[in-house]
């Protein structure tokens, strides 16, 4: 059967259609495809398949904001795991750029990090030394320890001992104190005496200083008169 004119409605329910294949023609302003009336409340909005005559592609959605449906092939579409390219992959340059920029630092912080691990092996071998000799010095100490725990419990009696003495020597030391003020008075009269007795002796130098002359003019005197009886025993010896 062969229709003919530019709208032809079909009122049915359901309609089955023998052949395969349905054509429709498309033209840029009126695209070919299917619409689906939706009349279901409250979203009445109705759905289309169309093929745009003038891109060439099929696109679907809402009537009116229909997008391309994107294809496996040539649409850059990944539908498997073989279509997976890493090389290929968008902004994949600038990722490995910046990944071998950090992966030469990351190398070179970590040969850092050997160098510093490896000494620090070192040092902890050291450490692992020394603790054991500490631990020797430790167990040492805490024998000397012992031994100055006994020590100090007989300084303790000692020092009893000791307070017990100091405090007679603290009476002994008031008793010294009355005394040495009752000899600071005894010296200051002893320092009066002395100066009294210096003044003394000084007046006792000057006059021995003039008896001293007095002397040395008798012997002069004495050696004149020896001289003069020497000479008269002569003259008597000669007469």
């Amino acid at each position: 059967m062969t229709v003919g004119g530019t709208q032809t409605i079909v009122n049915s329910t359901t309609v089955q259609i023998g052949d395969n294949i349905i054509e429709l023609n498309g033209t840029g302003a009126a695209n070919g495809g299917l619409i689906v009336k939706d009349p279901t409340a409250p979203n009445t909005v109705s759905g289309s398949l169309l093929w745009d005559s003038t891109n060439d592609y099929w696109k679907a959605g809402q009537v009116g904001s229909e997008y391309k449906i994107l294809l496996a092939n040539g649409d850059n579409v990944v539908s498997g795991s073989s279509q997976i390219d890493v090389y290929n992959t968008t902004n994949f340059s600038s990722f490995n750029s910046a990944l071998s920029t950090i992966t030469g630092s990351l190398i070179t912080s970590a040969s850092t990090a050997k160098t510093t691990n490896d000494s620090q092996d070192v040092s902890i071998s050291n450490l692992n030394s020394f603790s054991a000799s500490a631990n020797i010095s430790i167990s040492n100490l805490h024998t000397f320890s012992a031994s100055v725990n006994t020590r100090l419990t007989e300084i303790g009696v000692v020092s009893g001992s000791l307070i017990s003495s100091a405090s007679a020597a603290a009476i002994a030391n008031a008793n010294l104190n009355s005394f040495s003020a009752s000899a600071n008075t005894s010296i200051s009269n002893l320092h009066t005496f002395s100066a009294s007795v210096n003044t003394s002796i000084s007046a006792l130098n000057t006059s021995s200083a003039s008896q001293q002359t007095s002397l040395d003019n008798l012997n002069a005197k004495t050696g004149s008169y020896a001289t003069q009886l020497v000479q008269i025993h002569s003259l008597e010896l000669k007469l």
